[in-house]
């Protein structure tokens, strides 16, 4: 299930990617989702799609 999440101020894709899936480096997962091109750019009030990547086999 794919869920949104509008940015507040302070957050970083990073922290996010940790809160949401446990891990800071899926930072790039949430990026691509979003359409983002700098992950170093993020907006408050932006809302970013928080993809559930765990329905997917990785091999």
């Amino acid at each position: 299930m794919v869920s949104t999440h509008a940015v507040v101020a302070g957050e970083t894709l990073s922290a996010l990617a940790l809160r949401f899936y446990g891990d800071a480096e899926l930072y790039r997962l949430i990026a691509a989702a979003s359409g983002i091109a700098d992950p170093d750019v993020v907006n408050v009030g932006q809302r970013l799609i928080m993809p559930d990547f765990t329905r997917y086999t990785v091999v």
